[in-house]
């Protein structure tokens, strides 16, 4: 599967949906924290804090997509249920029985979907950007930080 096949099976799937929906109450509850975390009386770090939270959870919520969204779909449209192995008879050669394959399912062994592959690259590398990404933060506010009042409550 090349990535535009994935892009569009993505778009067909509503994951570019689901996702815009994250992203979006994401910004929206940055924003809202911005102006009243003041008012309420939290330190500044409170918004890094929110932020690094909506940060690390959109891999999981990526990951939820697939296991509510997306799994039911797959199993249930799935054209493949088992492992594809050729009838092959001592006697009888495989032309004899019309060159037909007979499926076999195997307990415990899943077949991924192309689909499914692409999507948990795609995951996979998404996890990676978020790790860069937050452990750059974190470095940024709390390792490289010298005065240690930036962390505590106001009395």
């Amino acid at each position: 599967m090349n990535l535009k096949d994935f892009i569009k099976e993505c778009h067909e799937k509503e994951v570019f949906k689901n996702l815009s929906i994250y992203i979006v109450s994401s910004w929206v509850l940055i924003q809202v924290f911005s102006e009243i975390y003041e008012p309420i009386g939290l330190p500044k770090i409170s918004m890094t804090y929110l932020l690094l939270a909506l940060l690390i959870s959109f891999p999981f919520y990526v990951y939820l997509i697939w296991r509510y969204r997306l799994k039911p779909l797959e199993t249930r449209y799935k054209n493949r249920k088992g492992l594809k192995v050729t009838s092959k008879s001592a006697d009888v050669p495989e032309e004899a029985n019309g060159g037909k394959k007979k499926k076999v399912h195997l307990p415990g062994v899943r077949l991924l979907s192309p689909f499914q592959r692409m999507y948990f690259t795609a995951l996979f590398v998404i996890s990676l950007v978020v790790l860069l990404s937050a452990s750059l933060i974190v470095r940024a506010n709390f390792i490289d930080q010298e005065d240690m009042s930036a962390f505590t409550f106001p009395d």
